[in-house]
């Protein structure tokens, strides 16, 4: 089963590969978990220059030129992207010590048709929800409009 947003993007006509253009969202964040598994099954990954520490037991995919290091057209990694790239556009946000289910407001999205099913990857996100909410890691995304979908029980 895909878990993600895959369905609703790859019936976009857009050409700008929203989840891999970082001129406008923020790189994504990943667990420790979800870093050695890349680094194991991509071996020729150059590991040094593919992450940034956040903490300890989170952090960023490196950028280049504004593109995630994995993509190349198509993402290298596809089959083992991290929790953050299948929520794309959905991402969870921390207000007022609450945590929110929101949906960003992107002009490539038709809002009455999308609803994708992400409580698994709410689910797996949930362990390091404090790193992958903090506004320190989301310059770029704190700018971009939302829309509330659902409070997440924590």
């Amino acid at each position: 089963m895909e878990y993600g947003t895959f369905l609703q993007c790859t019936e976009c006509n857009k050409t700008n590969n929203c989840c891999c253009n970082f001129e406008k969202i923020d790189s994504p964040i990943i667990s420790l978990e979800e870093k050695k598994k890349i680094e194991l099954c991509y071996d020729t990954i150059n590991n040094k220059n593919s992450f940034q520490d956040l903490t300890n037991e989170c952090f960023n995919i490196n950028i280049v030129n504004n593109k995630c290091i994995f993509y190349e057209g198509k993402c290298k990694i596809y089959n083992n992207r991290p929790y953050d790239c299948r929520l794309y556009p959905y991402d969870i946000k921390k207000i007022n010590g609450r945590f929110f289910l929101v949906l960003y407001k992107l002009d490539c999205i038709q809002y009455k048709n999308f609803s994708e099913n992400v409580d698994y990857l709410i689910e797996k996100i949930k362990p390091f929800i404090g790193t992958f909410t903090d506004i320190r890691y989301n310059n770029k995304l704190n700018e971009l409009e939302y829309i509330i979908i659902k409070e997440i029980d924590i």
